[in-house]
């Protein structure tokens, strides 16, 4: 503990009779004083003067100079004054003064505040005093104050005189006086949590095979000075952040350092409506499944510097879109930056692998494509290249000289939204050992390749 004692020179008048004379004008309150040990009046006269001298009377007069001496103990620490550190706004926090008086006579105390020269508005809303005043006599054990500080805004004070200690000295004769005004200096540095959510919006899972599972993360960072408790819930409902298309998953991390962010109108397009609702969540469980997702932790605290990263597992099922919405809620964070929680989406959408098979036009749009009626016809006219037989569902190779290659183009198309693999195996009709697999991967419109091999010369016999 560290102390501080301030002394006032002072006078205490005792044993004045009631006929007292006003005092002289060198008679000063809390100077030091020297006075004769009496007066000595040896001319008193009546009225008139008719008679003279009549009586010499002595009168005496006492004084006594002594010292106001008040000791203030601080924390230890604080070097001559209150040091509240880093604190939360709208957290209340206090540190103990104790006031012990070491003069001869009892005296009294009071605590304001002085806002003259502090740039802070309402200071004096923010600091309180208890008690916030009293006497204190000399054999009265040191008494305890308790100085309390709760800001309702970020606020920086750093060894300012802001609250002040009044000693008064009590007269019955010209009422209360103050005597002395000791300045105590405060310092208090009061902030809101600082934070970054990266990515800062939506984690958008994509299209996925049904049944698929696929997990990512996004990130909690505590980019203040302070450690605080974060949560996530369940929001039921639809969003207006969807209906209007404000949200366009904005790529950079939401950061909440500096109040000019707070005055974009990014707040505004994230505000949930009051159709949607917070669902609460049991303490008891590690994590909760919001639709297609689970989402784990959803509680916890994160120390300054610190971050926490948040896992969402996907599994893609049923068929479908899903895009639910969750919300995050951080301790100490400013009112004004999303009362209702930090809105944060969760996409995905479960689809089943699917491509062209019945556009024959389209699949054999290299190649000619007929019908077993006029097969004949077409292969008497057709010189080289591909020929598509509809109703017997046939492709044919047309005019292939023995040992040459050929070679034709099939185009399939991917009318769903994932990517998948596609085995097109072509079999011979016959018994002969000739035939050709094909593989692709098929991704959105892709162009497969089949090859006829080379084969060897055949002998056709007759029979007679």
């Amino acid at each position: 503990m560290e102390s501080l004692t301030v002394a006032s020179a002072g006078v205490q008048r005792r044993n004045l009779s009631s006929l007292q004379p006003l005092p002289p004008p060198e008679f000063k309150r809390f100077s030091c004083l020297s006075l004769p040990s009496s007066w000595d009046y040896r001319h008193v006269l009546d009225a008139d003067n008719l008679l003279g001298v009549v009586q010499i009377e002595n009168i005496t007069v006492c004084a006594e100079a002594y010292d106001i001496a008040l000791d203030i103990t601080f924390p230890k620490g604080a070097e001559g004054g209150l040091d509240f550190g880093i604190v939360r706004v709208t957290e209340e926090v206090k540190q103990p003064l104790q006031l012990k008086n070491r003069g001869k006579y009892e005296i009294g105390f009071s605590f304001s505040v002085d806002s003259l020269g502090i740039s802070t508005p309402n200071i004096n809303s923010m600091i309180s005093v208890q008690p916030k005043k009293g006497s204190l006599t000399p054999t009265e054990k040191p008494t305890n104050v308790q100085v309390f500080f709760r800001a309702k805004k970020e606020v920086k004070i750093e060894h300012q005189p802001v609250l002040r200690c009044q000693i008064i000295e009590p007269s019955i004769s010209e009422g209360h006086e103050i005597i002395a005004s000791i300045p105590i200096k405060f310092s208090v540095n009061a902030v809101y949590s600082k934070y970054n959510i990266s990515p800062s919006s939506i984690i958008n899972f994509g299209a996925l095979i049904c049944g698929a599972r696929k997990s990512s993360t996004f990130t909690i960072e505590n980019q203040g000075v302070t450690d605080f408790k974060f949560a996530l819930y369940r929001l039921t409902g639809e969003s207006p952040i969807h209906q209007k298309k404000a949200v366009s998953h904005i790529r950079r991390a939401r950061s909440r350092e500096s109040e000019s962010f707070y005055k974009t109108g990014c707040s505004k397009a994230a505000k949930f409506s009051d159709s949607i609702q917070k669902e609460m969540i049991s303490t008891s469980q590690a994590r909760f499944s919001h639709g297609m997702f689970t989402v784990y932790p959803w509680f916890g605290s994160i120390p300054a510097g610190g971050q926490q990263v948040i896992n969402v597992d996907c599994v893609a099922d049923p068929v479908g879109r899903c895009e639910e919405f969750i919300a995050i809620d951080i301790s100490g964070r400013d009112p004004a930056d999303q009362p209702t929680g930090i809105p944060y989406t969760l996409l995905a959408e479960a689809s089943l692998p699917a491509f062209v098979t019945e556009n024959n036009a389209l699949i054999f749009e290299e190649h000619q494509i007929c019908t077993s009626a006029n097969l004949y016809h077409i292969l008497q006219t057709i010189e080289s290249g591909g020929l598509f037989v509809e109703d017997e569902n046939k492709f044919i190779f047309c005019n292939v000289l023995v040992g040459h290659q050929a070679k034709a183009r099939f185009k399939i198309s991917n009318v769903g939204k994932i990517a998948c693999d596609v085995n097109v195996v072509v079999r011979p009709i016959s018994n002969k050992r000739w035939g050709f697999i094909m593989l692709a991967k098929l991704i959105l419109n892709s162009w497969a390749q089949a090859s006829l091999p080379p084969q060897p010369p055949k002998v056709l016999k007759s029979q007679e």
